[in-house]
């Protein structure tokens, strides 16, 4: 089920922010899946889909109900851990701040199930989500190696 987050303001706009406990009829999924098959085709993915129907979703959508930008996620009970499975934003909201503006109330979803971290994986070529990743706050702590075989 779909419930607002917040409504903000931002750039003289209403901004919303949503959560769903599933991608099942998701407002964002159209854009999920086009922003996976951007990374895919950069090879900047992993070779296999990051998420599923039982995934978690927070976006933001502006005044006309387009969905702009957002983070699918999962909560990892026995870890306590929140694991960033991709960020998504249109073309046309790029460079808007609006990813880093859903890392926050993904923060706040994790802390409120009693989460103590947060984690993601980040291709080690794809230099902007590494940046980004960084500018969240996100740290480098651990390499995951693999041998295809």
């Amino acid at each position: 089920m779909k419930k607002i987050i917040d409504t903000i303001e931002k750039d003289n706009e209403t901004l919303t922010v949503w959560h769903c406990d599933t991608l099942i009829n998701a407002p964002p999924l159209e854009l999920i899946v086009e922003c996976y098959l951007e990374i895919l085709r950069s090879g900047l993915a992993y070779p296999g889909i990051p998420i599923r129907n039982g995934s978690n979703v927070i976006w933001i959508e502006n005044s006309k109900a387009e969905v702009m930008a957002g983070q699918v996620y999962e909560y990892l009970e026995e870890r306590k851990e929140g694991w960033i499975m991709m960020g998504f934003t249109d073309k046309k909201f790029r460079k808007l701040g609006l990813n880093q503006l859903c890392h926050k109330y993904l923060i706040e979803k994790v802390k409120q199930r009693g989460g103590i971290s947060l984690g993601s994986t980040i291709s080690v070529h794809n230099e902007k989500m590494l940046a980004a990743a960084k500018q969240k706050g996100l740290t480098t702590e651990f390499y995951r190696t693999i041998q295809w075989i």
